[in-house]
């Protein structure tokens, strides 16, 4: 269920973003995706090193996620102008 939201998310940045600039963004955030997959596998990997156990990578994992559902609830929704 992690991965439903990249299908509606791509076509809003489509349709949103000025075509001379969608193709650099969505560009942008697939980098930076694949940075982030780099540094938690990574992260991941070196705390099991370091612990012997995967219990501190389960919890490195959890808090990432709810540090992005935080960020995302803190974001501010567009106004809707009203008739």
């Amino acid at each position: 269920m992690m991965y439903a939201p990249y299908g509606p998310y791509f076509a809003y940045l489509a349709e949103t973003l000025p075509r001379n600039v969608a193709g650099g963004a969505i560009a942008l955030i697939n980098s930076m995706g694949a940075l982030g997959s780099f540094v938690g596998s990574f992260g991941v990997g070196r705390l099991n090193d370091i612990t012997g156990t995967p219990g501190a990578s389960y919890l490195l994992m959890a808090a990432a996620l709810i540090v992005s559902a935080a960020i995302t609830f803190m974001l501010a929704r567009p106004k809707t102008a009203t008739a």
